[in-house]
């Protein structure tokens, strides 16, 4: 689970550094998020196979989204403290805000 959680992690830092223009180039972007310049175009990749397009500013010396659509990443987990927050549904348990099941759909579709 923690690796789960720091891919997570890692993909909302590359939006932050992406929505800010302060990406710099692959090898400076890369550094910043302590992964190699392959792993970050892999990760660019996984973006794209969502529809969601990345491309490099020259002019800006940053990478941008280029297309239609943004990510919104959220955390992965969320602890509920509150068993009554609980509902039993043919033995498991979900819990009664939508938020959470919505939270969770997005990132089992995402991988």
């Amino acid at each position: 689970m923690r690796k789960v959680i720091d891919v997570v992690e890692r993909f909302k830092r590359m939006d932050g550094l992406i929505k800010d223009g302060r990406t710099g180039n692959a090898n400076k972007f890369a550094k910043e998020l302590g992964i190699s310049r392959s792993h970050l175009f892999n990760h660019i990749e996984e973006l794209k196979d969502l529809g969601i397009e990345v491309s490099y500013n020259r002019d800006n010396g940053s990478y941008e989204y280029s297309g239609e659509m943004e990510p919104e990443i959220q955390n992965p987990l969320r602890v509920i403290k509150r068993k009554k927050q609980l509902v039993n549904v043919n033995g498991g348990c979900f819990s009664q805000e939508s938020k959470f099941t919505g939270l969770f759909r997005a990132n089992f579709e995402l991988k």
